[in-house]
């Protein structure tokens, strides 16, 4: 792990949650009429809920930003953050 201090981890934390939560955003806008094309699907009985998807979204993108941060202070983790981040 690099030596960063307790403020720029903090401050990387909240910068990959951002980032990640951002991504999310992006994804929430472009699938605004998902839950009712859902509705319509032929769905097997053990289909969730269509409201299930969203609270699992942000805990998805929350956890990815977490992951990245967690990445980001490791020394050689650049391609893999760059590949994140694409």
């Amino acid at each position: 792990m690099r030596s960063l201090s307790s403020s720029q981890q903090i401050k990387g934390l909240i910068g990959w949650l951002v980032l990640a939560y951002f991504a999310a955003a992006i994804g929430a806008i472009d699938s605004v009429n998902a839950a009712s094309f859902y509705e319509v699907l032929q769905q097997p009985a053990w289909t969730p809920p269509a409201w299930l998807f969203g609270p699992m979204r942000m805990t998805l993108y929350g956890l990815m930003g977490i992951a990245a941060w967690l990445a980001w202070r490791e020394p050689g983790a650049r391609l893999a953050l760059v590949m994140f981040v694409e």
